[in-house]
């Protein structure tokens, strides 16, 4: 009969959403996954700058290591390094992006997972001694930032950044995390 045909392509159109229905939802499940375990499994590049012991001028570090390591249990791809120190009066705001991305292009490389590489700052070739009271009394700030781009095997058109800053404290004679440009994404 005509009203059985009706109610069972009602019934057929039913079925055919309610399908579809967990299909989306499957899909949905799916990529939750996959975005959960590329991120669990992408390369996570941190940075520690420490200064390197008994290297001194009058009480003030002359030499610094930066430490970048790769936290990550994949590569990080096509990765770019740069670091410098910045001198700044003490009433000159630190810019909000320093100019470094055009020096990012010099050396590119993988950092395997848990693999880890140090580069230096010397500071002896860099602040004269005038330079070194001026930040001494606080009338000059030192700052040692940087950036490390790569990218992860899992978007091989994103990059990646990790940023830093630091900024000597002449009354403790440390280095301490800038208010900003520290991140990593």
């Amino acid at each position: 009969s005509a009203q059985a045909a009706s109610e069972s392509a009602v019934a057929a159109r039913d079925s055919a959403l309610s399908a579809q229905r967990s299909i989306d939802i499957a899909e949905k499940s799916s990529d939750t996954l996959r975005n959960l375990t590329q991120i669990s499994l992408r390369a996570w590049v941190s940075v520690k700058v420490h200064r390197i012991p008994d290297i001194y001028y009058g009480g003030f570090p002359r030499a610094f290591a930066t430490t970048i390591v790769n936290n990550g249990k994949t590569p990080a791809l096509d990765l770019t390094f740069f670091q410098d120190m910045m001198l700044l009066g003490c009433e000159e705001p630190f810019p909000s992006e320093p100019s470094y991305l055009h020096t990012l292009t010099a050396s590119r490389g993988p950092l395997g997972p848990e693999v880890f590489f140090e580069a230096g700052i010397s500071l002896e070739q860099l602040v004269d001694s005038e330079q070194y009271n001026r930040i001494d009394d606080g009338s000059m700030i030192l700052y040692i930032y940087g950036l490390v781009r790569y990218r992860d095997i899992f978007d091989h058109e994103a990059y990646h950044h990790t940023k830093w800053c630091l900024v000597y404290d002449p009354k403790k004679k440390t280095f301490d995390n800038f208010a900003s440009h520290n991140s990593a994404d």
